[in-house]
């Protein structure tokens, strides 16, 4: 019975440690963002971070990140929303899309 404890614990042990080494190994939004902004045709440098805020906890965690194009005419903001089902699992990004400034159009 004690040998069996042992291994029980040891072995939620190691999940534990697992998991928050694949956390730490993850991307931030910030960079899942920037990396799908890329993707989409922005040059790197013209993106300057503006602001980024998330919710959640845990579980069901939800982000967005904006960012500033610099050099664009009229000034541009480039609006990233992602989300993370679970704390050890990557972002995916739900939604990317461009604004103007209401003072701005």
């Amino acid at each position: 019975m004690k040998r069996a404890r042992v291994i029980i614990g040891v072995s939620v042990l190691l999940l534990v440690l697992a998991s928050v080494a694949v956390t730490w190994l993850q991307p931030s939004a910030v960079e899942v963002a920037r990396a799908r902004c890329l993707s989409e045709g922005w040059r790197a440098e013209d993106l300057v971070l503006r602001e980024y805020r998330g919710t959640g906890t845990l579980f069901n965690q939800r982000e967005t990140v904006e960012f500033q194009v610099k050099g664009a005419q009229p000034p541009k903001t480039v609006r990233v929303e992602l989300r993370k089902s679970v704390y050890f699992l990557g972002w995916q990004v739900m939604e990317v899309g461009e604004e103007i400034p209401a003072g701005q159009r």
